[in-house]
């Protein structure tokens, strides 16, 4: 018996990016008036606002290793993290749970990345 894969659809810009269901911890809406600012290397950051408290969210390209990125999200997709569960990739839309194949490569997150939210102390 083989287990099927599950992944979450989102929206970058113009594309849809399969993540693996398994690493994404939660998803929450970017609070449009919440605070926006930029991160050490001039990426952009915003504060989310989920049920579950607040989230820094950074740009799609930076968390998840790609080249997609947007320049009005509206979500931050929260991936398991031991070490940083308050960081978001800031993504469009999310499109929701489908059976498939991921096509993002989630390594950990560098740790240049990580230091740029003390940005928001």
């Amino acid at each position: 018996m083989s287990m099927a894969s599950f992944v979450v659809r989102v929206r970058i810009g113009s594309r849809v990016l399969a993540l693996p269901a398994a690493r994404v911890a939660r998803v929450g809406r970017i609070d449009q008036a919440g605070w926006v600012g930029r991160d050490a290397d001039g990426g952009p950051l915003w504060l989310a606002t989920t049920d579950h408290g607040p989230v820094i969210a950074i740009s799609a390209s930076r968390l998840l290793h790609t080249e997609l990125d947007s320049a009005s999200p509206a979500w931050a997709v929260v991936l398991q993290s031991a070490g940083r569960p308050l960081l978001g990739a800031a993504v469009c839309d999310v499109l929701g749970l489908a059976e498939g194949t991921a096509d993002a490569d989630l390594r950990p997150t560098p740790p240049e990345v990580a230091s740029s939210t003390d940005l928001l102390a």
